[in-house]
């Protein structure tokens, strides 16, 4: 063997060594540090229906734990900011619009707006169970569909239009719905026309507090409530420049995309608003009462003189329980089963009615038609979006 022939067998060696260490280092860390989200992935049947038919065996089970933790595993992997930020720059050196990012394939919309291909999901399931929840009520119900990030002027073009079933499952969810006889609210249908740099996050999927604004306008006007109090030009703006950096942006760094900025909303009128909230199942009521710029908005979120990745909380996100009375609004329960879109829909509402309840059934250990019973409320609204219902990771009904 010659010395060319050893150093080449020596460099083998070596990489190969490395590469084992290096796995083996990741994975020990990964496992150690996350071992809790690891375990629930593959424990709590709410996060493996996703990956089940409906009617599953002792193998579809065994296949949906290991598919859910594969997923979990994306997400909790070490240092996985770092290694996303290293190989999305990479991918773009290369001069590739659709790049991997792990989980995902992500594109850069004609906007410049970041947007994850989503994968096709059945939601035939998911809106029975909304129908079924609708059909025992006995008060006025709405559903408010969310439609993310491809509206009109902002959708996939060429092959990759082929590749996005986002627009097909938006619109087999609310046909479904409206065959059902449910009442629907299309955010399409209520954002259209507006200046797409308002209404959609360039680095995450959620829409914009503007968007928000203008859903719960449409949403007072549709239930007979005074919606003039949510016309834009009823608030005061306060801009945040590049404040946020959201999930699809956190995926390949701000070397490669800049933070999203961020406008905040409070009413110009006089208000007196009590915001109780439970952030999570088990912690204990926080209370706060003031103006609704005081009591509504948390801008503690708004931290730091550069860009963080919690500012899109200050109209609420994922909080268990949402109280808002309104002393000066007429007398209206709104109960409302909502996800991190419809929380600050839910926020605004409270300046329309003199009790709005806002539930994540994905913190509760409870279905929906307890909170009917517990609150008694005059109209019951569900307001998700089309990521809520494919992933399904709450139950509203029994046997669903």
């Amino acid at each position: 063997m010659n010395r060319l022939d050893k150093l080449q067998k020596g460099i083998d060696c070596f990489l190969a060594v490395f590469l084992l260490v290096t796995i083996f280092a990741f994975g020990y860390k990964t496992i150690s540090e996350s071992w809790e989200p690891l375990y629930n992935s593959a424990r709590y049947l709410s996060r493996l229906k996703t990956y089940m038919p409906e009617d599953y065996d002792a193998l579809d089970l065994l296949t949906a734990r290991i598919r859910s933790v594969e997923d979990e595993l994306n997400e909790v992997l070490w240092h996985k900011t770092e290694l996303g930020y290293l190989n999305s720059t990479f991918q773009y050196s290369l001069g590739k619009n659709m790049i991997n990012t792990g989980s995902s394939e992500m594109i850069t919309l004609p906007s410049g707006d970041l947007y994850d291909l989503p994968a096709y999901v059945d939601t035939t399931h998911q809106t029975d169970e909304v129908l079924a929840f609708f059909d025992t009520l006995e008060v006025p119900h709405l559903f408010v569909f969310e439609h993310p990030t491809t509206y009109a002027g902002n959708q996939p073009q060429g092959d990759y239009a082929l590749l996005d079933k986002g627009t097909q499952m938006s619109d087999e969810i609310v046909s479904h719905l409206r065959q059902g006889g449910a009442a629907v609210l299309d955010s399409r249908d209520i954002l259209a026309g507006e200046d797409l740099s308002r209404i959609v996050m360039r680095t995450d999927q959620h829409w914009t507090y503007y968007a928000a604004l203008r859903v719960a306008r449409a949403v007072a006007e549709e239930i007979g409530l005074d919606a003039s109090l949510l016309e834009t030009d009823q608030f005061e703006v306060r801009l945040y420049p590049q404040k946020f950096m959201g999930k699809y942006g956190q995926k390949i760094g701000p070397g490669n995309i800049d933070p999203d900025d961020i406008e905040i909303f409070w009413p110009k009128y006089e208000t007196a608003i009590t915001r109780t909230t439970v952030y999570d199942k088990n912690d204990a009521p926080y209370e706060i009462s003031g103006e609704f710029k005081d009591s509504m908005i948390k801008w503690e979120y708004l931290y730091g003189d550069s860009w963080n990745i919690e500012a899109y909380k200050c109209y609420g996100l994922t909080e268990a329980l949402e109280h808002f009375h309104n002393e000066n609004a007429p007398e209206k329960r709104i109960l409302i089963f909502k996800d991190s879109y419809g929380a600050p829909v839910g926020h605004f509402l409270s300046l329309v009615a003199s009790d709005v309840y806002l539930v994540d059934l994905r913190k509760s250990d409870y279905l929906a038609n307890y909170y009917v019973d517990l609150y008694q409320p005059d109209l019951v609204i569900v307001s998700y979006s089309r990521q809520m219902l494919c992933a399904n990771l709450y139950d509203m009904m029994e046997g669903y």
